[in-house]
């Protein structure tokens, strides 16, 4: 028995089941992210449309309740994710394995 070519064989498929995984692990976060496209566009259009403004100058007068969730009134959150989804959009459609 060729104990080089056996070794060779666990050692590739020892690649074969890491890559397997982080290829299914990949094409289950880049459905999710493409599936999302459509709730951050909505999220784009109304943090850059008055209606934003109105709630955000509503919100800094007090009228919007304390307890209730609305970091996508801070100034950062909504528009650091808008960003950071245009630049991973770029990557996928520039990048060249």
């Amino acid at each position: 028995m060729n104990s080089d070519r056996v070794e060779r064989i666990i050692y590739m498929e020892q690649n074969l089941d890491i890559a397997k995984e982080a290829l299914n692990n990949f094409e289950n976060a880049l459905n999710k992210f493409l599936d999302v496209q459509v709730n951050i566009k909505e999220l784009s259009d109304y943090y850059f449309s008055k209606q934003w403004m109105d709630d955000y100058d509503a919100d800094n007068r007090g009228e919007i309740p304390q307890n209730l969730k609305r970091g996508v009134l801070s100034e950062d959150a909504a528009y650091n994710l808008i960003c950071h989804n245009d630049e991973l959009l770029k990557l996928l459609k520039h990048t060249e394995l």
